[in-house]
């Protein structure tokens, strides 16, 4: 009986490759002509570098830390702190070791990194980091009242990194609106001088903190502002030694900061 040749089968040398899926020959298909283009759009766009300076600086806390701390009603008024690039660090200085006085004399600073996109939404990231700082006094929050404490001054510190998302392109001049995130560490120091107590500098211990921000910038060709508010979480940090009878030794830092900064492009 004879073969029809159409019939008749070659056995394979090397066994065939599986068919395959459509989402993999799409997946496939997509590299070949991103190869064959050339980059993706997104990373043809404009890079950029910065520095930001705080110009100005204001906190309102939503218990202040020195009711907290104190658990003197005369503090139960006060609501925040505000101050300049330059009013930082002085107040409890002489009680930190040498390494946190090195450490807390660098001043309010940021940088940051960042790059458009060619999307609809966003049109551009930034990423970055930076120091605070925002020095609490006993007159401020007290603002004329008498409190039986007898002294508390403290100096805080935040070392934060963080993510921005604009709406425009960030490396054109103009104005521009962006939504942020940051996290990090903070810090800080008190002097205090309590009625029965020890007079002293405490330390309050490093804490993870986090920030959510929404604000707006102004950028010239080199030069430019931004105005921010940040929404602070630092609900339990410690103080590991508290010389106020009945004051708390975990203290709620949370809080709104308003900022207006001072930026340059290089």
């Amino acid at each position: 009986m004879k073969t029809h040749p159409m019939k008749t089968r070659t056995p394979y040398l090397v066994k065939p490759l599986p068919r395959m899926a459509w989402g993999p020959k799409m997946l496939w298909v997509a590299w070949v002509f991103w190869l064959c283009s050339g980059a993706p759009a997104w990373a043809q766009q404009k890079t950029f570098m910065r520095f930001a300076i705080p110009s100005y600086s204001s906190m309102a806390f939503d218990t202040h830390p020195m009711l907290q701390i104190t658990a003197d009603t005369a503090y139960s008024h006060a609501y925040g702190t505000s101050g300049g690039p330059i009013d930082f660090g002085y107040a409890t200085m002489k009680g930190e070791s040498t390494l946190y006085q090195i450490l807390h004399l660098i001043p309010p600073i940021g940088f940051e990194w960042g790059q458009d996109f060619d999307l609809i939404f966003p049109r551009g990231f930034s990423i970055g980091a930076e120091i605070q700082s925002l020095r609490l006094t006993e007159n401020q929050a007290l603002s004329g009242r008498t409190a039986a404490t007898q002294g508390i001054d403290m100096d805080t510190y935040y070392y934060i990194g963080t993510v921005r998302i604009f709406i425009y392109p960030p490396s054109e001049p103009g104005l521009n609106y962006f939504y942020g995130f940051g996290f990090g560490v903070f810090d800080g120091m008190f002097y205090a001088a309590p009625s029965g107590g020890t007079t002293g500098y405490y330390r309050i211990n490093s804490s993870a903190i986090g920030m959510t921000r929404i604000g707006m910038e102004y950028m010239g060709e080199r030069y430019g502002f931004r105005y921010e508010i940040s929404s602070v979480s630092a609900p339990n940090v410690h103080i590991p030694s508290n010389p106020f009878p009945g004051g708390a030794t975990s203290v709620d830092f949370s809080g709104v900061i308003l900022r207006i900064t001072l930026l340059i492009q290089l």
